[in-house]
């Protein structure tokens, strides 16, 4: 057994010829180069019970050889963005798994106790055309593979093209910093964490992807600042990945707000912390995430004004005919929004964000270092961090929120902000506390933000209008008194929103005060 450390990213096939001749290989490189073409069957049981424990099997055609490679998790890994498997390699006769060869009994033993070298059969195939760069960075050995082909499975294809960063000896972190070396030299990189197991399932059962909402973060008893801060970001960052291929594919508006979600909660979460991480890096990420979800930020816009201003109001008006101009209108300008998206997803930019955040759980080289004699704020109980947080938080929310009834609109803004602050807080936080003890709070906070919301959504349906009258007068079958029509409309509908809701401000704010603090 052996175990597998790599970085996998995808580039575009077009690309891969210059990175071969990257004078950056030349002056890394510690060998010649070698090619091969690799032909591999994956095998499971109709159930796809390898797949459920985290295993992939699969038999490679060397020629005159067949290889068995049975890639199994590391009990007690911890999740990131390196793919970290066990490797279990042995020749066989035929072109099918041969179980018995395994040279870890334990694991032998639990497949056969499951009864499945009966079950086994060929799922989908990969076919590949590989050339391997055998490179050294500073004081670690890595071998670049170049991958070239497609999987084949129920009778479709998908293409594939990637790089492979696999470390051989030394740091894994230098898998990220030679990855940011090849997105400087101006390669299209995507960081793909599906291996080509999980690529050929996908393919396979040909499912759809669909948005994801963030996990539940569980901090163990005792979790200390350090391990609560990396816990969470690995949180945030896998549902923002999650919802990518959603946001590419368009199909469900979901999948761009989730997306934003996860921005805005890695921003948050930055916030909580920012007294243990050095200037330097939280302002370059606090930047990063700020654009990231100003680019994401006009596909959720237009997503909720049609459905929750222009669907509500047709609704309502069926009879004006000024809307069905109006919603054609607002289609293009979203469909163009969410193209805007989709090039964020791909571009070198989000993929340099993903690679440092990877970078920075990996090194933590991102926490400010304790000065001397002084105890190290990362050992500290977390437990302590979030109740200091909930006490600041609280009183700025107190603040404001006791004075509702006479704020400014930009008052009212604020409270909504300061709302959705604590709120994040408590999510983040919630698991050190009994679930009865959070769950009257968090429901108060929601309360506050929703009674706020149409004042939010008035604010930016203004701007929207802005856009939307804009390209009405660019279309000349438009009348101006039309637009004028339209215009009033909707400034009418959200005035009266805005009244509806914030007349029941008071009795969401008697009940949010009236509440206890759990973290006393």
């Amino acid at each position: 057994m052996q175990e597998e450390i790599e970085l996998k990213l995808s580039l575009p096939s077009a690309q891969m010829d210059r990175l071969r001749r990257l004078g950056l290989m030349r002056t890394l490189s510690v060998g010649r180069a070698a090619r091969k073409n690799l032909v591999s069957t994956y095998f499971d049981t109709p159930e796809f019970a390898l797949r459920q424990a985290g295993m992939a099997l699969r038999v490679r055609d060397l020629g005159d050889r067949k290889l068995q490679t049975l890639k199994a998790p590391i009990p007690g890994q911890i999740k990131t963005g390196l793919q970290h498997m066990a490797e279990y390699e042995t020749e066989v006769e035929e072109s099918r798994p041969d179980v018995g060869k395994l040279d870890d009994p334990l694991l032998r033993q639990w497949i056969e106790d499951q009864g499945l070298p009966q079950q086994i059969g060929p799922v989908f195939t990969t076919r590949i055309e590989r050339t391997v760069l055998p490179l050294r960075l500073v004081d670690s050995d890595i071998e670049l593979a170049l991958d070239k082909g497609a999987i084949e499975a129920s009778g479709r294809e998908e293409a594939l093209s990637e790089i492979e960063l696999e470390l051989k000896s030394g740091r894994s972190t230098r898998l990220y910093e030679l990855a940011l070396m090849l997105l400087q030299e101006g390669f299209d990189l995507q960081l793909e964490e599906r291996s080509k197991a999980a690529r050929g399932y996908a393919l396979y059962e040909s499912g759809s992807s669909k948005p994801a909402k963030a996990k539940e973060i569980a901090l163990p008893r005792g979790c200390t600042v350090k391990q609560a801060f990396a816990l969470m970001v690995r949180n945030c960052y896998e549902q923002l990945r999650a919802n990518e291929t959603p946001v590419m594919k368009g199909e469900d508006p979901e999948g761009v707000h989730q997306m934003r979600v996860a921005t805005r909660r890695l921003r948050a979460l930055l916030s909580l912390f920012k007294g243990i991480l050095t200037n330097s890096i939280l302002d370059h990420l606090k930047e990063e995430l700020r654009w990231l979800q100003q680019q994401l930020g006009p596909a959720r816009d237009w997503d909720v004004f049609l459905s929750d201003t222009l669907l509500p109001l047709e609704t309502r008006l069926a009879e004006e005919e000024g809307l069905e101009t109006l919603r054609a209108t607002a289609l293009q300008i979203r469909e163009d929004a969410y193209s805007r998206a989709r090039q964020v997803v791909t571009s070198r930019r989000y993929t340099s964000l993903l690679l440092r955040l990877q970078l920075h759980l990996a090194d933590e080289g991102w926490f400010k270092a304790a000065g001397p004699g002084v105890p190290d704020p990362l050992n500290a109980p977390v437990r302590d961090l979030a109740a200091a947080v909930f006490e600041k938080r609280a009183k700025s929310l107190k603040k404001l929120g006791k004075k509702h009834d006479s704020l400014t609109e930009l008052q009212l803004h604020q409270l909504r902000i300061d709302g959705k602050k604590m709120r994040y807080a408590v999510e983040f936080f919630r698991s050190l506390y009994s679930r009865s003890a959070t769950k009257d709070y968090r429901a108060s906070l929601v309360g506050i933000q929703d009674s706020l919301g149409a004042l939010n959504d008035a604010v930016v349906g203004h701007r929207l209008l802005e856009e939307l009258e804009a390209e009405m007068k660019r279309d000349e079958r438009i009348a101006p008194e039309t637009i004028t029509h339209i215009s009033g409309l909707l400034l009418g509908w959200h005035a009266a929103r805005i009244t509806d809701h914030l007349a029941g401000l008071g009795a969401v704010w008697k009940r949010h005060d009236a509440l206890k603090p759990f973290w006393e």
